[in-house]
């Protein structure tokens, strides 16, 4: 079996790319709230209030999307803390550091 390695370097690449697509996605997400609000308020009737329903359980579903794209975010921000620690430690522990 081969060693296990971490590219630390990809792995922050990875994090800031996905810090880039959370962002990008809340933004466009608020801006879809806020011209649909702006269309309701000219529109009504039964095909306004099918829309308006299906639209928010579509944005239910999208803010799930975000938190989960977000957690991803952390966890991964987190691990190459964790492995830039263990380094750390291992390097101070053999006396290299």
């Amino acid at each position: 079996m081969d060693g296990y390695r971490v590219n630390l370097d990809e792995l922050e690449q990875i994090t800031a790319r996905m810090q880039g697509f959370s962002g990008f996605l809340t933004e466009s997400l608020q801006g879809l709230q806020q011209r649909m609000a702006a269309l309701h308020q000219t529109w009504s009737g039964e095909a306004a209030t099918a829309q308006s329903e299906a639209f928010t359980q579509w944005m239910t579903a999208a803010g799930k999307v975000a938190e989960g794209i977000a957690a991803m975010r952390d966890a991964s921000a987190d691990a190459r803390t964790s492995y830039i620690d263990a380094v750390e430690k291992n390097l101070r522990t053999l006396g290299l550091r």
